[in-house]
């Protein structure tokens, strides 16, 4: 998104409170939340790089901002009014790209149907700072991805609307016929940047199913974007399979054990 609307009334009435430096990486969060369509990720240093806090009293402001304006969760921190304006955006994306469908078909009708998602999305979007009051959870939303191996299926944009169960929304995944992992662009991106072999990936999304459908303490946890979850597992080794030696990604212990399950599943 690279456009929403700032109501200055409302911001400044829920912001007189913030010092300038954390007026200012507020800010910058938001502006990141949105033009990413993302939660901002958990991992401290990559929302520092976000908020451009280098110095301990800048990293000190960022931590009170996110404890007071956004909601930590499994894919990342939230934000409720974020969330709401990112999910009216795909709603309405969709609805244009039906439409263009509709009226042109074919490959005519893609262009058409991106070029009005873009410009309705920019449109709609709109971001009353003053419901920027605390803990508000949020989705985020995904650019298409390229074809890449791994087998589940993906949620169309309609999946993404409410939250649901991992159980759930696989079972309406595997029914539109789309891939949950291997079309999700993000997910095999940040592994080239990063050096991560699909093998890699593909254990992970292993441990990350059997954790969501299998384990008491985590199935019946519910999120709107199931592979932002997952992006979030990759980024964050949240199964501790691999490490780096030498800027090469290697298997750990965990990660042989679960290499070694998997070929016995097979």
């Amino acid at each position: 998104m690279n456009f929403y609307q700032h109501h200055i009334g409302d911001y400044m009435k829920d912001t007189a409170h913030l010092s300038a430096t954390e007026d200012g990486i507020y800010r910058r969060l938001l502006d990141a939340y949105y033009n990413r369509e993302l939660p901002l990720p958990l991992d401290p240093r990559m929302c520092h790089k976000i908020a451009r806090a280098q110095s301990k009293q800048d990293r000190d402001a960022m931590d009170y901002v996110l404890g007071e304006f956004f909601v930590r969760e499994d894919d990342g921190w939230h934000q409720k009014r974020c969330d709401e304006e990112i999910a009216k955006y795909h709603i309405k994306q969709d609805k244009a790209r039906q439409s263009a469908h509709a009226r042109w078909g074919g490959s005519h009708s893609e262009r058409y149907a991106n070029a009005s998602a873009n410009a309705s999305a920019n449109a709609m979007r709109t971001h009353s700072e003053g419901n920027a009051t605390r803990a508000r959870p949020h989705k985020p939303i995904t650019s298409k991805p390229p074809t890449s191996p791994i087998g589940e299926v993906s949620p169309p944009c309609d999946a993404k609307a409410s939250k649901t169960t991992f159980r759930s929304w696989l079972a309406r995944v595997r029914e539109s016929g789309e891939r949950a992992i291997s079309d999700y662009q993000p997910v095999f991106a940040y592994c080239e940047k990063a050096g991560i072999p699909t093998e890699f990936v593909e254990l992970a999304w292993d441990k990350f199913r059997r954790r969501y459908l299998d384990d008491a303490n985590a199935r019946g946890k519910r999120y709107i974007d199931w592979r932002r979850v997952f992006l979030n597992a990759v980024e964050d080794n949240w199964f501790k399979l691999w490490c780096f030696r030498d800027d090469v990604a290697c298997l750990t212990t965990v990660g042989q054990q679960a290499k070694l399950a998997a070929r016995g599943a097979a």
